[in-house]
């Protein structure tokens, strides 16, 4: 910090020594230039990257904003952003309505298994792809690039007749099993992520834990995996996300409401408050407030490990 300070003074020393001197102007701007030219040079990139963060900021605080709106602030032109007073009573209705701390519970048990099951069996498919050499790595290796691109929409109807025949419709499990062969959402690109790490391990690891008498998964489990550790904070914020966010496949598999998850609550409660009158949504406050406190359990987590999740993203090269 004292090093930063330093240099902060020492350059506005020279600023005021340069403009004070009696150098001609070309000379001064020359030597600006040699001396603030990669500072400035820094300037297009922080004005895109704020323009960026504005794009992203701006329907977040729209909703915060909205939230709290009574139907007066709504109806009144002048306001736009900021309601005229914090109006909580948005959150209580939505809080109740919603059933929040027992769906609350249900989401994070359901999202929190498929996770980690999808992370396990994900690395373990993506080590066999990375370090065993067998005929047709590189077709299943291609199969799995191809699960990129294809959208679970596109599969829905053979994976729901799948699990109907099996009568395990309107349960969990269709969206918790996928996920223990690494076939949940998103699995091909988890697969590729770890893949990428265990491609740039050394051999020499698994090489000295089977000259100590391990075999291939001893050296799995106990060298190759816990080294890993910033594949699996990144596969792990990343499949959380797209688990807690998924609410297509619970609508599909999940006939009773009562055993639905938070998404699925807030679309129930979007459609029994949806008043909509001259372009006016009357109860858009409780919409936004159910929004917001949807998304508010995985903004917590992220806020809390950004700053491995970061690091991590850039120790594995996915941040350039």
């Amino acid at each position: 910090m004292k090093n930063k300070v330093r240099t902060r003074v020492g350059r506005t020393v020279r600023f005021k020594t340069i403009l004070q001197s009696d150098m001609t102007a070309s000379n001064k701007s020359k030597l600006f230039l040699k001396i603030y030219g990669k500072a400035l040079g820094h300037i297009p990139v922080y004005l895109a990257l704020i323009a960026l963060s504005v794009v992203f900021l701006v329907p977040f605080l729209y909703m915060i904003g909205h939230s709290f709106m009574t139907a007066s602030d709504l109806l009144n032109p002048n306001i736009k952003w900021l309601p005229r007073s914090l109006n909580f009573n948005n959150y209580v209705y939505a809080f109740e309505s919603m059933d929040y701390w027992y769906y609350l519970g249900k989401t994070i048990l359901v999202v929190g298994i498929s996770v980690f099951a999808q992370i396990m069996s994900s690395a373990f498919v993506a080590y066999g792809l990375a370090r065993v050499k067998f005929k047709g790595s590189g077709v299943i290796f291609g199969i799995v690039l191809f699960m990129l691109i294809v959208p679970p929409q596109t599969i829905i109807v053979p994976s729901y007749i799948l699990f109907s025949n099996a009568h395990l419709v309107d349960s969990y499990i269709p969206i918790v099993l996928p996920c223990f062969f690494a076939m949940g959402l998103n699995g091909g690109m988890i697969i590729f992520v770890f893949r990428q790490f265990f491609k740039g391990m050394p051999a020499e690891l698994e090489n000295a834990a089977m000259i100590d008498g391990t075999g291939i998964f001893g050296a799995y489990f106990r060298v190759i995996f816990p080294n890993v550790k910033p594949a699996i904070l990144i596969t792990g914020i990343l499949s959380m996300v797209w688990q807690w966010n998924n609410s297509f496949e619970p609508s599909i598999y999940i006939e009773d409401s009562s055993k639905g998850l938070l998404n699925i609550q807030l679309r129930e409660l979007q459609q029994s408050v949806s008043n909509v009158m001259q372009g006016v949504d009357f109860n858009q406050g409780i919409n936004m407030a159910g929004t917001l406190l949807t998304i508010l359990p995985i903004v917590i987590i992220f806020l809390a490990v950004q700053g491995r999740f970061m690091k991590s993203m850039a120790e594995s090269g996915l941040a350039n």
